[in-house]
């Protein structure tokens, strides 16, 4: 059994990807595209399921279309055990440290309803992603989501890779306290493999 292991490291956050292959394919026939339905040429693209990421709970895909991802995202405030028996305070996406994971396929549209449960502004940053720089999550372009309220991000994911969105705003405080996640666009061709596998590290300062 061979390994494969992509890394993919920013700031003081790691965010690891791995699998090992054998001849066990996992999503598609042996990491073959899409094939059409029984309509033949002109019948309806099938595609087949994207294959699993362990490791980190995944946003549920609201939208019953094959090329649409709409999640939900809220940043709110919590707790997490980083040391047995001594909770530390946290902000979260979705009450997870780190949070949940996106994931999409190559040219898929994904819609992100995010609404901010802090008491301060944010925004969220889809970073290595080629998007819109309205919907980057910049506070010099975007007016940054106030407490209580929701912003709609809606953009196409033209690549395939592991990525990671966070906070873009107070990032010293908001970043450093666990307001990241990781996101993962697969290929239209999955390579064959028989388990993947997300991990993030992150330093905290306890």
């Amino acid at each position: 059994m061979t390994g494969r292991l992509a890394i993919l490291a920013v700031g003081v956050a790691c965010l690891l990807l791995g699998a090992c292959s054998d001849d066990s394919p996992v999503g598609g026939a042996g990491g073959e595209a899409p094939v059409g339905g029984s309509g033949g040429a002109g019948g309806e693209v099938v595609l087949p399921p994207l294959p699993p990421v362990e490791g980190l709970p995944v946003l549920e895909d609201l939208n019953p279309e094959p090329d649409v991802v709409e999640v939900e995202l809220a940043a709110r405030p919590g707790s997490a055990e980083l040391l047995d028996g001594d909770a530390t305070e946290v902000l979260t996406y979705n009450d997870t440290l780190p949070g949940p994971l996106l994931h999409a396929r190559v040219g898929d549209r994904v819609i992100v309803h995010f609404t901010n449960e802090l008491d301060e502004p944010t925004t969220i940053h889809w970073h290595g992603l080629r998007i819109s720089d309205q919907m980057d999550g910049s506070p010099m372009i975007q007016n940054p989501v106030e407490p209580g309220e929701s912003f709609t991000y809606d953009f196409v994911v033209p690549d395939a890779g592991t990525f990671w969105y966070h906070t873009h705003l107070h990032q010293i405080e908001q970043f450093e306290r666990g307001l990241y996640g990781a996101l993962v666009v697969h290929e239209l061709e999955f390579p064959t493999f028989s388990s993947e596998r997300l991990v993030v590290i992150d330093d905290i300062r306890l």
